[in-house]
């Protein structure tokens, strides 16, 4: 999902949230202006614009089984979307903060939000009623993932940790600690016995589900690390990171197999004998590929 998202220069200006539809032919991305928009991954056009919120759009996920989307955003709420009509289905109101993230179970039965109100709500998507209020984050909630079997769910929020909760009873099991920054992304990896998390402190960490310990922390990223997906391999990690990068992990190895990353406007370019550029002008030349010296 992450390399879908950095390949498309029409999403230059969206939030980091690309989801990918079950039948591997549509994107959906969620924008700074409120919008969500439906991609064809193989054209690259975009099919639909919703009129989704009215502030940032944080996080957009396809329902597993039915062609229905949720969004989350700054206005505090989840949207339901038809994505065939553009119908938006339902409005669920609850958080006292903006919402960072959704996720539906595998199932499709149940949709996880996580919120600035450092609050985590369980949603029936067949009454859309919320069934379960998980407390227990000090800070904001960038994200939540059901585990396969929908039994747990996972956290990562501004107050460092990452957390695992217990769907039925929402008590929290674990609190895992050894970030030193916000988390912004964890999931389930190795058939849901590790949880992989990411950070702003610029690392990823593997934990062990049974013991809480960590098992190992990779490095290589200069800048914030946003979001993390398993590749269908089960064994390589996908990274995209503020660094403008995006990296493939071996688990097994904990090493970095590849680094991709999109050609910017002024790669390579020797600014060194150009005059008449301010520091500033040298700065933002920089950021977008020059070089100097």
């Amino acid at each position: 999902n992450i390399f879908l998202f950095l390949s498309y220069p029409l999403l230059r200006n969206v939030c980091v949230c690309p989801a990918l539809h079950r039948d591997g032919n549509l994107l959906a991305s969620g924008s700074v202006d409120g919008t969500v928009k439906i991609w064809d991954i193989h054209s690259g056009k975009c099919l639909f614009t919703f009129d989704a919120h009215s502030g940032w759009v944080f996080s957009v996920a396809f329902h597993p089984c039915q062609d229905i989307l949720a969004s989350g955003s700054v206005d505090g709420t989840v949207r339901l979307w038809d994505i065939h009509t553009g119908a938006c289905i339902q409005v669920l109101k609850g958080h006292a903060g903006w919402v960072f993230s959704v996720a539906f179970s595998s199932d499709g039965q149940l949709l996880a939000s996580g919120s600035s109100d450092a609050q985590i709500k369980i949603w029936d998507t067949t009454t859309w009623q919320c069934l379960q209020v998980l407390k227990g984050h000090a800070g904001w909630v960038f994200s939540v993932a059901f585990s396969a079997d929908t039994c747990t769910l996972v956290s990562g929020s501004f107050d460092h940790t990452v957390k695992l909760w217990d769907i039925a009873t929402g008590v929290c099991i674990r609190s895992l600690e050894g970030h030193t920054k916000p988390v912004s992304d964890a999931i389930y990896i190795h058939e849901g016995k590790q949880i992989a998390s990411c950070s702003q402190d610029n690392t990823i960490k593997l934990w062990d589900l049974q013991t809480g310990d960590c098992l190992n922390t990779l490095e290589g990223h200069t800048d914030w690390i946003w979001q993390i997906a398993l590749h269908p391999d089960g064994y390589t990690l996908i990274s995209g990171s503020q660094d403008e990068t995006v990296k493939l992990w071996n688990l097994e190895r904990g090493e970095c197999i590849a680094t991709w990353r999109a050609p910017r406007p002024y790669e390579g370019m020797n600014i060194d004998r150009v005059t008449g550029l301010t520091d500033a002008q040298k700065a933002t030349l920089k950021m977008l590929g020059a070089t100097e010296g």
